[in-house]
């Protein structure tokens, strides 16, 4: 008699939150248009009005969005036009 053991194992990269804290029903909840939210214990908030950096909790939303632009699966960047104005009050 052979015993076969199955393990899954999920992996998950995501921006905002950490590695592998997606279970693969959450990313099934994601592709049905629907949010969300992770609890953060440890992020790195900085200031720039006094220059301070903390450590908090936060919430994080995610979401997905289909609206990159991939060409043969890499993602390219949105490109933008910067129109150079000279400064005429001299």
């Amino acid at each position: 008699m052979i015993n076969i053991i199955i393990q899954i194992i999920e992996k998950s990269v995501f921006a905002g939150v950490e590695r592998n804290t997606l279970s693969f029903s959450n990313i099934k909840i994601l592709t049905n248009s629907n949010k969300i939210t992770k609890n953060i214990n440890n992020r790195f908030i900085k200031s720039l009005s006094n220059l301070s950096i903390n450590i908090n909790s936060t919430k994080v939303t995610i979401t997905q969005k289909n609206n990159k632009r991939l060409i043969s699966n890499n993602y390219q960047a949105i490109s933008l036009n910067l129109i150079r104005i000279k400064n005429n009050l001299f």
